[in-house]
């Protein structure tokens, strides 16, 4: 499930260049979790 969100965040990161500090924000709960 771990590859299924990096996937999404990796989209995420394409469509949006500018959310790049929300998905910083993501990864790291994701890795806190």
């Amino acid at each position: 499930m771990i590859v299924l969100v990096d996937l999404r965040i990796q989209f995420l990161a394409e469509v949006r260049p500018g959310s790049e500090v929300r998905i910083g924000t993501t990864v790291q709960r994701i890795g806190r979790s």
